[in-house]
């Protein structure tokens, strides 16, 4: 659905710079719409592929997108919150809207109900609910349709470890009940994005965030892929619980055997799309809605529209013919690696050894000999000078 716009070259090439420049992704965090969920260069990049969806399910008409593409750069650049860029790109979707409708005064009430009307019935009735899922159920949902609660899991494992946090009185650490078959939707993009990334919840939950793991900077360690920090985030836990030997065991087991199994080192962001009208689609009434909200100004009133949040419980299976669905390129993608200093890796190769720990202990004293034996160098010189002018 979004593989036209992403492959776009100037879309390519801000995707990297949201992801390297600090310019764009160093912005204030608000408790307001879930963003405090969010870390680091995640939420920028998950508000922009927001943007893009939007565009595409509302708009969708190209020849709108260079103005498009254009406000939103400027808009992530200059503006420096979370909350206030998502209202400003919602505001842009608004204005494109009324253009595309050759609505010149949106200020005027019957402009204003005409847009408010298009959005809701593109981005409501006809839009969709998303749920967001680990990148390695994709292939066996694209094959047979959805199942709910039915696919290759471990759960045994998973209810073993539940039953120590139970007795160590931190049942609620994995908020999940095994025993329930439902999946939760939702019509936010952003959020399916953080739900596919930090999937499953439980699992992410009991690695980053609980009351063991204190630190923010360690949140956004499973969403990174980052197996030796969930690790040493894992032993956080084990040594907060006090376990014993053979508890120990259990987590890191299930540890393990969950994360070869999700395949997590190469995951990246899927989402599977279902219209609403498929379900029982719990609209707003828009007329209400418009009325009460008619005095406020346009920009107002599209963004409350839009802040009009709406999740499900899905217990039902899914016909693969109902299922749309978007696969995105995590934040790794676009990072590009510091290029080291070639004196670091001078030093780095002549005196790191295959024991990294051996080497860490060792390279002061092989750098004191050489500084030693520099100095006595530069003494004898200093005593043949001496001589010489005597």
């Amino acid at each position: 659905m979004l593989e036209e716009i992403i492959r776009r070259e100037d879309v390519s090439h801000l995707l990297e710079d949201i992801c390297n420049s600090a310019r764009y992704y160093d912005k204030k965090s608000s408790n307001s719409m879930g963003y405090q969920m969010y870390f680091g260069v995640e939420q920028i990049l998950f508000l922009f592929y927001d943007a893009l969806f939007k565009y595409k399910i509302i708009i969708d008409d190209m020849s709108y997108f260079n103005d498009f593409f254009e406000q939103i750069d400027k808009l992530i650049r200059k503006i420096d919150n979370f909350y206030d860029i998502s209202n400003g790109i919602n505001r842009i979707i608004g204005r494109i809207c009324a253009f595309k409708l050759g609505i010149k005064d949106v200020e005027e009430e019957e402009s204003k109900k005409e847009v408010v009307k298009y959005i809701y019935d593109k981005y409501m009735v006809h839009g969709y609910y998303i749920h967001g899922y680990s990148s390695h159920y994709y292939g066996s949902i694209l094959e047979e349709g959805f199942f709910v609660e039915q696919y290759n899991n471990l759960y045994n494992k998973f209810i073993k470890v539940q039953e120590i946090l139970n007795k160590k009185n931190h049942g609620k650490m994995l908020e999940k009940d095994f025993t329930l078959k439902k999946v939760e939707f939702t019509d936010s993009l952003l959020l399916g994005c953080y739900y596919s990334v930090n999937s499953p919840m439980y699992f992410s939950s009991l690695l980053c965030r609980n009351e063991f793991i204190q630190k923010q900077e360690y949140v956004d360690d499973y969403s990174k892929n980052d197996y030796n920090a969930c690790l040493k985030n894992l032993y956080r836990v084990i040594n907060g619980l006090n376990l014993n030997e053979s508890e120990k065991n259990i987590f890191i087991d299930t540890f393990k055997s969950e994360w070869n199994l999700l395949d997590k080192n190469n995951s990246n962001i899927s989402l599977m799309l279902i219209p609403r009208d498929l379900f029982m689609n719990e609209l707003i009434d828009i007329d209400k809605f418009i009325d009460e909200n008619i005095e406020n100004s346009f920009a107002d009133v599209v963004c409350k529209l839009f802040n009009q949040r709406s999740n499900i419980s899905v217990k039902d299976d899914i016909a693969k013919r109902h299922i749309t669905f978007i696969n995105l390129d995590g934040y790794k993608k676009y990072v590009k690696e510091e290029k080291k200093d070639s004196l670091k890796e001078e030093i780095e190769k002549t005196f790191i050894t295959s024991d990294d720990e051996f080497a860490f202990s060792n390279m002061y004293g092989k750098v004191s000999i050489l500084l030693l034996l520099g100095t006595m160098l530069i003494t004898l010189g200093v005593v043949l000078t001496i001589l010489m002018f005597s």
